[in-house]
């Protein structure tokens, strides 16, 4: 579970600190940071899985002089506290990004360090090994096979935390999924083809998550899969389809007068 994250030297962000709960409610004027903070969250997950840099100059606080970004993630995992620190720096002749710290411990013991151009593996089984890097990307991804901490943080980042901007309008959600897809979008439009990996992954947690929109939902009946042109007798409820391999999945809502289409933008969906 995250339980802190850091911001210093991004858009409105000054040695920012959060603590999130399992479950939170996150209020501001408009330009106050809420989607600067998963955006943050976005990006960050982004970076660890290797992809291309997306901390650019842009995205410095204005009014800081400091060339220097600076983030960090702590997280709750297997009864272990894991904190990842990331440091971006700028070299002032060539303009360019460098990573100038990358670190991840657990609880307090070092475990992956890049710093001051070297990279340093913790082995699992032995001793730490550095390594001559220089680097504007994550080099976290290096160490994944030799530290079963590195591997469970990475994975953990990467597969199992979701941040997503819902759009209260049916028509930016795509009806069709052709296939599954394990994240989702960021204004989640994208929902049927995220969903359907969902219910195949996690069939028992989707009972559950089904359940609880019963009890919360007045006149919600289930999410239902079928193949696109068959129409479902669901009194209501959104509808999903599903039928042989190769044919497309269909999202349809299907309600009674007394349920709003906003219902379907308030889900919580399990991950």
């Amino acid at each position: 579970m995250l339980t802190r994250v850091y911001i210093d030297n991004f858009r409105s962000f000054q040695n920012f600190e959060y603590f999130p709960n399992s479950k939170q409610l996150l209020l501001g004027a408009n330009g106050s940071g809420k989607s600067s903070l998963l955006e943050v969250l976005r990006r960050l997950k982004s970076f660890v899985k290797g992809d291309s840099n997306q901390f650019t100059q842009s995205t410095r606080t204005r009014w800081l002089t400091s060339s220097t970004q600076v983030f960090e993630l702590e997280a709750r995992l297997n009864n272990k506290k894991f904190e990842y620190r990331l440091e971006l720096g700028y070299a002032e002749v060539t303009k360019g990004q460098t990573v100038a710290l990358e670190r991840l411990t657990v609880n307090g013991g070092t475990v992956f360090e890049l710093a001051e151009g070297k990279i340093r593996f913790f082995l699992s089984t032995s001793e730490s090994v550095a390594v001559p890097l220089q680097t504007n990307r994550s080099a976290l991804l290096l160490s994944v096979l030799s530290n079963d901490d590195v591997r469970l943080f990475v994975g953990w980042l990467s597969d199992h935390v979701h941040c997503f901007d819902i759009d209260p309008y049916p028509g930016q959600m795509d009806e069709t999924a052709d296939k599954e897809e394990r994240e989702p979008d960021f204004e989640l439009n994208n929902l049927a083809g995220w969903y359907r990996s969902l219910v195949t992954t996690f069939p028992d947690e989707n009972v559950k998550f089904l359940d609880s929109l019963k009890r919360s939902m007045d006149g919600f009946l289930t999410l239902k899969f079928s193949s696109q042109g068959w129409y479902a007798k669901v009194a209501s409820g959104v509808h999903l389809a599903h039928e042989e391999e190769g044919e497309l999945f269909h999202f349809r809502i299907v309600r009674r007068p007394t349920l709003s289409h906003f219902s379907l933008y308030d889900l919580a969906l399990p991950y």
